[in-house]
């Protein structure tokens, strides 16, 4: 293998007579068989990128290269340099060979080499879950992965709408309760070879979850009716309920009134529905004090100090009128009466102790003839 040129051979026979004379020479010549190196580059290449390039790791000067895709000829042959050569880049599937030849002498390089195409990520199904929620929610949306996907990607616009906690081929939102209007959710699958196309938007609406707040008195006499509301917000339902009272007008609607019952503790709450979301309010307390009607003779100035007392509470019946006989009474939110105090005629300045009352909200009543012709709320503290 290290020897080319040209070279002779001749015969002779030998016997027990001897050596019979030489044949004709045969004039030959011995060429070069081309050395085996190796042909690389083989493996998948991404769609749409340039290909596989092949590369043989050494040549021989002298020595022709030529590439087989499949065993048929590509009709790319290139001269040996003694070193490395380049092929190029290739697209085809298939296996690819290369031979080394002279013009004698042929030799197959090392390495079947197999290109193939890497596809980028196909594009997932459309995702599927609610078109409608409320503000707050946590909603779980779904798709199937398209072809060739390592990863998939979860898009939502605008991002303030809320907030993903996204699995494979699973995504939850936590709707922002700030938030209210259109938002869109797509994805996409991504692979080593780049992203793939998104699929189509899902578009849901967020409605704000009503946020109802009652206003209306919070302590009331027994046998009264008092007025009770929220915010209107045209199209939603409004669902009451009072403990401690009965709803005489307004059942349905924004705003009710309320006639209260027997002394004590009651309350009032609303559940708004917007015909996707509701919010039931907490429960709006309510003290329904003693009620004895006050007439004309009414004790609309006198004064109650301090308030919020602690060991003793000073009444001042001003100076409009004398109050003639009656009695003022300290009453608790359930009615009681906790203290009292006879006034005698003309007497205007009078004194409850209140040294072992326990703290909380109380109410000052005068009676006067059995009415009550005043009534003052106190607090009572330690």
């Amino acid at each position: 293998s290290g020897w080319t040129g040209a070279y002779s051979v001749k015969v002779r026979a030998s016997n027990y007579c001897g050596p019979s004379p030489w044949s004709d020479t045969l004039a030959a010549n011995l060429n070069h068989q081309p050395l085996q190196f190796n042909l690389t580059g083989g493996g998948s290449y991404c769609e749409g990128g340039p290909g596989c390039e092949l590369i043989l790791d050494g040549s021989e000067t002298g020595v022709d290269y030529e590439v087989f895709h499949d065993g048929v000829s590509t009709g790319i042959i290139l001269p040996g340099t003694g070193s490395a050569l380049s092929f190029g880049y290739f697209t085809e599937v298939g296996f690819y060979t290369a031979t080394g030849y002279t013009a004698y002498c042929s030799q197959q390089m090392f390495g079947e080499n197999y290109i193939f195409i890497q596809p980028l990520p196909g594009q997932p199904d459309n995702p599927s879950g609610p078109d409608m929620v409320c503000g707050s929610d946590t909603s779980e949306y779904i798709t199937n992965s398209g072809s060739n996907t390592d990863t998939l990607t979860w898009i939502l616009s605008p991002t303030e709408a809320g907030t993903m906690m996204p699995g494979d081929e699973s995504v939850e939102i936590m709707w922002s309760s700030d938030f209210s209007g259109a938002a869109f959710l797509s994805v996409y699958g991504t692979n080593d070879c780049g992203d793939g196309p998104p699929s189509d938007e899902l578009e849901i609406t967020v409605l704000m979850v009503p946020a109802p707040v009652i206003s209306g008195p919070d302590s009331v006499y027994s046998d009264s009716t008092e007025v009770y509301m929220t915010v209107e917000n045209p199209g939603n339902t409004y669902e009451w309920e009072v403990s401690g009272g009965t709803i005489v007008s307004g059942a349905g609607t924004y705003q009710i009134s309320v006639e209260w019952g027997d002394p004590g503790m009651g309350y009032v709450m609303v559940t708004e529905d917007n015909g996707t979301c509701s919010t039931t309010t907490e429960q709006y307390g309510i003290t329904i004090l003693l009620w004895t009607a006050i007439g004309d003779n009414a004790l609309q100035n006198f004064k109650v100090y301090p308030n919020p007392a602690k060991n003793v509470l000073n009444i001042d019946l001003g100076t409009i009128r004398e109050l003639k006989d009656g009695m003022i009474s300290l009453i608790n939110i359930q009615g009681n009466v906790v203290n009292t105090v006879k006034v005698t005629e003309g007497l205007r300045n009078i004194s409850i102790n209140t040294s072992g009352v326990a703290p909380g909200l109380y109410w000052v009543q005068i009676v006067e003839d059995d009415r009550v012709i005043g009534a003052r709320k106190v607090v009572i503290e330690r």
